[in-house]
Order: C-alpha cells, then structure tokens, then sequence
C-alpha cells in the first residue's frame, strides 16, 4: 500500500453520512464509508479503499478526451483549493457501469490536504431522461409524419376527384376504375390515420371499448386485398392470396381487425422494393382452436436490433438510404386490438429477407363450417 494511504487521518466524520462519500490523496481512496463501498457493490469492492480512482472511469471524457486525465487534472484543481463537479462514467469491481455525479471539495486534516468526494449514482436517472426524450422526439416524428400522410393523401383525392370531374368523358371504363381505386385507397388511408390516433386517445384513457359481434373474417381479407392490390400494382409488388372458402365466422369486432390486417398489408407493401411479393394466408387450426393469418413478405426485413421493439407505440425502424413510411403506431395498435381479442401477434424477420408476421385469433364462441375448410389459391 502507498505511502498516502497509510498517512490516512484516524478520524473520520463521514462514516455515517447519508451520502456515499470518501477521501482521498491525490486519486487514491484512503477511506470510505459504507455507502460508498456499497455503490461500487460486486467481487471486490471493498478492495475501493487503496484504489486509484481514475481506473474506474471506463469511458471517454468530456468533448472525447481521455477521462483519466481529466480527472487528475480535476483532482490537482480541487488540492489547490477549489470545489469542483463532475460526472464520469465508471466501471464497478464486477464489471458494471454506472454515471456518477461527483461534487468534491478540499479538506485539511492534521495539516495534510485531502479530497473529500460526495457521489450519486445517476444512472436510473438517466435512462428515464433518455427515454423521456425518446418520446418527446418520436411524438415529434408522429406529428409530423401523421401531417405529412393526411396531407399527401387528401392532395391525391383531391387531383383524382378534378380529373373525374374535368375528363370524365375522355376516360374509358379501366381508367375510370383505376382512378375509383385510387380514391378508395387513399379515403381508407385517411381513415385508417383517424382510426389509429382515436384508438391511441382510447388505450391511453383506458377508454376502448370493442363492439364484438358474429362477423366473417374470410370476407374482410378478400376485401382488404382487393383494395390493397391497386397499390401493391403501382409499387411493383405482386399481392398473393391463399385463403379458406369462406365463411369462416368469429366473435369479433370486424371494423377493428379489418384495422389490423390493413395496417400489416400495408406494412408489407411500403417495405417490398419493386418486383417482390406479398402474400396473405388463412388456415383453421382446430388443435389450437384458432384462426391462423399470415402477412408474409420478401421486402426488406427487419434488423434484429429493432425486432423487441416493432410493437412500441412511435417506433419506426431507420435504415441507412431509406425514409421510413408510417407514424409508429400501426403495430402497436393492432397488437393492442389482437391482445383483446384474446389473441396473439408475432414477428419473424431476417434483414434483407422479408418478414412474416403471424396473427392468431381463437374461435371463441364457434365458427361456421370448420370442418369443412378446403385452401384456395387466388393471385391479385
């Protein structure tokens, strides 16, 4: 041990302070009290007594520079007379890391001059200011990207209503139905973004509340990738279907499930570069007594990074040369809705493999010929 440490002072009036404090002489500890021993808690830590604090500072200091050397530096202002604060990123005995906030002051005691170190442990603190400031900026994004669709969408109603209404003569029948589906798309595109922000105010006031009836799910499906095959053409997607003959009826509230599964279709073709495919599927699983859907994709996948948080409200998934579509809140709210069908949704994906994502809904009171299910396949 250093000659410093063995010249420790035999009174010290901090061993029971409230705050985890210690002394030292120059940037080795000489004493501490036991809060401070239990903050550096792990294999070893009552070996902090004789340690040069500066090995615990694993991280870069201030603007990047070393945070050994700033700390010594630091320390010869404070033996010089000063106060001083700081914050440092240090490595506990077992290999942790915590951010402490240090306030130190110099202390004479039988003529020596000392450090005497207050320290709080920030690092709780910290993650709740950063995830605080997450979510400002993802409701930021929302606000922005929410503004952003509305007004794209509505601009594209408006420019097809005035050519139906200037060119109607001009246009022949596939023109004029082409035009229809656009309008359709980009009306159900206005009305899934009210949806999901009025669905959003329910979750968060704890107001929603499903209105579940007998409803034909095969029915909405079909319907849905109708009116979404319109847009996977124009994005050079081609939009498969391989779906039970229906009806397959369920205890459901349909105007919300047709929201989930339109959110997932539309996820897949914003995410499918040109040429890829698209594929919805349906099959009864009796063991499970269960409706099984996937939305299977060979678009751009997911990083594995990003896949625990797909289904947190403002999530977007960023990717290097590519503007993310959407406001974050598609997979969030159709898991919301799936949850209180008493059901389940997950995601598989490989990043630049595609994505499938499975919802699974159970019968409930029964379905309508579930014996009898033959699979037919239809491309849109």
């Amino acid at each position: 041990m250093s000659q410093q440490t063995q010249s420790k002072p035999d009174t010290i009036l901090f061993k029971h302070a409230p705050a985890p404090m210690w002394l030292q002489q120059g940037s080795i500890v000489i004493d501490a009290n036991s809060r401070a021993l239990d903050l550096f808690q792990g294999p070893g830590s009552e070996r902090l007594i004789g340690t040069d604090i500066t090995t615990l500072l694993s991280d870069c200091g201030q603007d990047g520079g070393d945070a050994s050397l700033e700390a010594l530096a630091l320390f010869r202002d404070v033996e010089n007379g000063n106060d001083a604060t700081a914050d440092w990123r240090c490595r506990k005995p077992d290999g942790s890391q915590m951010d402490l906030h240090t306030e130190m002051s110099p202390v004479d005691l039988d003529g020596q001059r000392f450090i005497l170190i207050v320290a709080f442990d920030q690092s709780r603190l910290n993650r709740d200011r950063e995830a605080m400031q997450t979510q400002r900026r993802q409701m930021q994004d929302f606000i922005g990207n929410f503004s952003h669709e509305l007004r794209t969408s509505l601009f594209s109603i408006l420019g097809f209503t005035s050519v139906l209404r200037q060119d109607e003569a001009v246009l022949d029948t596939g023109q004029f139905r082409e035009f229809l589906s656009i309008l359709n798309i980009e009306t159900l595109k206005i009305s899934s973004l009210v949806e999901d922000v009025l669905s959003l105010s329910r979750i968060t006031t704890g107001a929603g509340v499903l209105k579940k009836r007998p409803a034909d799910l095969i029915a909405i499906l079909e319907e849905l990738a109708g009116t979404m095959a319109g847009q996977a053409t124009r994005n050079g997607v081609a939009l498969n279907q391989k779906l039970p003959d229906g009806p397959l009826t369920l205890f459901m509230d349909p105007d919300a499930i047709k929201r989930v599964f339109f959110n997932l279709i539309d996820n897949a073709v914003q995410h499918t570069p040109m040429g890829g495919w698209i594929e919805l599927r349906a099959d009864a699983d009796t063991s499970r007594s269960s409706i099984i859907v996937k939305v299977i994709d060979s678009g751009l996948g997911i990083p594995a990074r990003d896949l625990p948080h797909v289904f947190e409200q403002f999530y977007r998934v960023e990717r290097s040369g590519f503007t993310p579509n959407g406001y974050g809140l598609g997979l969030s709210i159709a898991k919301q809705i799936v949850d209180a069908h008493e059901g389940s949704i997950a995601i598989e994906s490989d990043e630049g493999a595609g994505t499938t994502t499975t919802v699974v809904i159970p019968f409930s009171n029964g379905i309508d010929g579930m014996a009898s299910l033959p699979i037919s396949e239809s491309v849109s």
